[in-house]
């Protein structure tokens, strides 16, 4: 092998080389050209999520603060209701008191009679 032939293969192996180079370089152009595309998309995605997160951290403080609204409404109410069943239950409760009076004094009243009766029968 000559001179020239020597010559000729290191050229086309370094032709070789530069066109494989050439092929690498422009598939991590592309790939790089994807991978900034896919951060722009996950950025914007990310974005998209925090103002989502925002939005959905202020519908749950106004739903608290409406469940303590409510709760406040319900306690009050509760009350209320709490005074106006004390005042429909005094009826009742004297009614008993009364029905427990009157079957008390019927029993002293009949045990007297009954003995009235019972001395009057002797006498």
């Amino acid at each position: 092998m000559d001179k020239k032939d020597k010559d000729d293969i290191y050229l086309n192996l370094l032709n070789k080389i530069q066109e494989q180079s050439k092929e690498t370089q422009n598939t991590v152009i592309d790939l790089d050209k994807k991978v900034d595309l896919h951060i722009q998309k996950t950025e914007y995605e990310l974005s998209r999520i925090n103002a989502l997160d925002e939005e959905q951290n202020q519908l749950i403080d106004e739903h608290i603060a409406g469940v303590k609204t409510l709760k406040g409404i319900y306690e009050e109410h509760k009350k209320e209701n709490d005074v106006r069943f004390q005042a429909l239950e005094e009826p009742r409760k004297v009614f008993a008191w009364l029905f427990k009076a009157t079957g008390i004094v019927g029993v002293i009243c009949g045990a007297i009679f009954g003995a009235i009766k019972l001395i009057a029968f002797f006498i």
